[in-house]
């Protein structure tokens, strides 16, 4: 299938945006800003990298992970620390890095 001239120029430049190279780039760069990403990993990196640029304190919240089973083979299948290694889409990562006065967003269901 072929694309069309424009849409190749926007796959191009789609392309050509790339990473953020967070040695050289500002906190006013980034302030009024959306950045996009396509997984969790890639989001946490960029997340503790701006909270590195705020002053103040971090404060580290951990969640609590245990498997719910009578079995206990379950709990030796799924070891706490595979478990704390998890980082499921809608759900804060194990290790929760704050400062005061950083954004966060919070979601009820």
């Amino acid at each position: 299938m072929c694309a069309l001239e424009s849409e190749r120029d926007f796959g191009a430049w789609l392309l050509d945006i790339g990473d953020i190279d967070f040695s050289s780039v500002t906190p006013q760069e980034l302030k009024g800003r959306a950045i996009l990403t396509v997984n969790n990993e890639r989001s946490m990196e960029i997340n503790n990298k701006v909270l590195e640029f705020m002053p103040g304190n971090e404060t580290v919240f951990k969640a609590v992970d245990m498997i719910m089973s009578e079995d206990p083979q379950d709990q030796l299948t799924f070891p706490e620390e595979f478990l704390n290694s998890l980082t499921p889409t809608g759900l804060p990562p194990y290790e929760l890095k704050l400062k005061i006065g950083c954004i966060i967003m919070l979601s009820r269901h």
